[in-house]
């Protein structure tokens, strides 16, 4: 059960495509399905234009070799990087994650 201050919100599903029926009424999006009610920007639409068709429903490497091989040509001598050492994850949770399953065992006290 919600708390009790957030029981009198009026919620609403977004529909793809479609607004709220009252437009004067505060309503509280469910943004559960990931879609963005305002669409992309302008911009977006034109870079994504120069991609072909599998470039963008495709699934990227997920240890991103490619990636972490330009990086550490780009880098060079400067940072000395090795592959192995760098490493991506999906967002900073993503990221504190890897750190913690790193740094602790199961059952430690953090």
């Amino acid at each position: 059960m919600p708390r009790k201050h957030l029981q009198d919100i009026e919620t609403e599903q977004y529909v793809y495509g479609h607004g709220p029926a009252e437009a004067d009424r505060d309503i509280v999006e469910d943004c559960s399905e990931g879609i963005n009610p305002f669409g992309a920007p302008p911009g977006l639409l034109e870079v994504f234009s120069r991609f072909g068709e599998d470039d963008l429903r495709l699934y990227p490497d997920l240890l991103a070799n490619r990636l972490r091989k330009a990086l550490c040509d780009y880098w060079g001598d400067t940072a000395k990087l090795d592959e192995d050492e760098v490493f991506f994850a999906p967002g900073s949770l993503g990221v504190l994650e890897r750190i913690k399953k790193f740094m602790f065992d199961a059952g430690d006290c953090v």
